[in-house]
């Protein structure tokens, strides 16, 4: 991993940045735990090839939309003068007691809302990557 953190720190394309950054994250602790479950939960259809590979592909967009969606809430935060200091000292302090209450909120939701998982998450990739573009001001 240091012969990667180098590559990194000497790095001068942004693209290259943004996927050594990524390759460390996925390969991180935590991450990679997630990563070894999710394909587990995935895999346990084997028999339905497509069923896996749509539900493998939902899970990375999921991911995608999740960190993109981090980044265009940080990146302003930090142009304005923020302290990252500041930013994980707040997580450090309300994140632990939110994050619990949230997930009870998310759960009853969940079962009160009857919402399709893939239709979902198909609308929310579509709508994040719209709105990206948007951010981006890239046209088709």
């Amino acid at each position: 991993m240091e012969w990667l953190q180098t590559l990194l720190d000497n790095s001068t394309t942004p693209a290259l940045t943004a996927s050594l950054l990524g390759l460390l994250t996925a390969l991180s602790p935590c991450p990679l735990a997630t990563n070894i479950a999710a394909v587990g939960f995935i895999g346990r259809q084997i028999g339905d090839r497509r069923r896996v590979f749509r539900n493998g592909l939902l899970y990375t967009l999921g991911r995608i939309v999740a960190y993109t969606a981090l980044g265009m809430a940080l990146i302003p935060l930090l142009r304005e003068g923020a302290s990252l200091f500041g930013i994980q000292r707040f997580i450090g302090r309300y994140g632990a007691p939110l994050v619990g209450p949230a997930l009870l909120l998310c759960g009853a939701l969940v079962g009160i809302l009857k919402l399709h998982p893939a239709r979902v998450a198909l609308g929310a990739a579509a709508t994040a990557g719209a709105a990206l573009l948007a951010h981006l001001r890239i046209d088709d």
